[in-house]
């Protein structure tokens, strides 16, 4: 099976190399950063190439997204939609927006990111996603001129 991956950083490629020890083919790895994407891609006996590329020549496609797009992807949910999701379900989130960053996934595609649990589970990570929390006075006046001054964002 041709492997296609997308993102060489520590996971990716820490992935990467066990799957081609494991016999997998590496069909061309892709990388914000050529060099890491190179220096990969010669240790796997493979290539460098685009996102699209990496995606074409591949029977499966691993795409590993940064710590800190997990984060902004807690974020945007939170922005958006008022949902806030643990970080592990906001790298699904993460790993979409890249995908059709490096056009794997068309922009007018129709994609379903499930997002699970809760961003508290990890309060540490909640609070480097989201910053501090608002403190309200109990009463709905005050929550609805709080609304007021910062909107959550839905629908844009």
């Amino acid at each position: 099976m041709k492997i296609g991956l997308i993102g060489a950083g520590r996971a990716g490629g820490a992935l990467a190399l066990a799957l081609r020890a494991a016999g997998y083919r590496i069909a061309g790895v892709a990388d914000r950063d050529p060099g890491r994407a190179r220096r990969l891609a010669e240790r796997l006996g493979s290539s460098v190439c685009t996102g699209g590329e990496a995606a074409s020549r591949a029977e499966l496609v691993f795409l590993a997204v940064p710590d800190e797009a997990i984060l902004e992807a807690q974020r945007e949910t939170g922005r958006r939609a008022g949902l806030f999701g643990e970080p592990a379900a906001a790298a699904a989130l993460a790993g979409l927006k890249q995908a059709v960053t490096e056009g794997v996934v068309g922009r007018r595609s129709s994609a379903l990111a499930v997002l699970t649990g809760s961003g508290l589970k990890d309060v540490r990570a909640a609070l480097r996603a989201g910053g501090s929390p608002v403190d309200l006075p109990p009463e709905d006046e005050a929550l609805d001129e709080h609304l007021r001054e910062r909107p959550l964002g839905w629908g844009r």
